[in-house]
């Protein structure tokens, strides 16, 4: 039996960021996927403009997305799979 831990519209949240997330390695690194160490600040800085931008997020929604990754990234942390935070000079506006 699948144990349910997200309301349906976190799931569709993290789903979306995924997305983008994966539309966004496209367009700047030609890649379907990256290490994830290679996650740093300079990544961020893109991946949010490229939310507004390319994807014309307002801001609230490029924030919530950041966000997103950011809880991800706090995973990775936590299982040891990133040494460093790669937000932890990086402030959303």
């Amino acid at each position: 039996m699948l144990k349910v831990e997200f309301a349906k519209g976190t799931l569709t949240r993290y789903k979306t960021c995924l997305n983008h997330t994966q539309e966004f390695l496209l367009w700047k690194y030609n890649l379907s996927e990256i290490d994830i160490k290679k996650v740093d600040y300079g990544f961020l800085s893109d991946f949010e403009m490229f939310l507004r931008t390319e994807k014309k997020c307002n801001n609230n929604s490029a924030v919530k997305y950041v966000k997103n990754f950011g809880e991800i990234i706090r995973i990775c942390i936590a299982n040891g799979w990133l040494e460093k935070d790669p937000f932890v000079h990086y402030s959303l506006k």
